[in-house]
């Protein structure tokens, strides 16, 4: 996850990343005998923290269509 801030030294905003996340592939995942999660999976534990920590703000989360954005909706 990113926070977009507008720098004084530059015209165009930037995204500055707060919060990564490494997901295991499926086979990784069986070798080390755990269920896999998908992305979007992932996606909602991300959304959960950040919501956690930012109580006060109202805050916006974009995607594309690889992170499955309509089924996060």
């Amino acid at each position: 996850m990113a926070l977009i801030v507008f720098l004084p030294w530059s015209w165009r905003p930037w995204a500055l990343s707060f919060l990564n996340l490494l997901v295991p592939s499926q086979r990784a995942n069986l070798a080390a005998g755990k269920a896999h999660r998908i992305v979007i999976d992932w996606t909602v534990v991300m959304v959960r923290l950040v919501t956690r920590g930012f109580t006060r703000c109202r805050w916006v989360l974009a995607g594309d269509g690889s992170y499955f954005c309509v089924r996060l909706g």
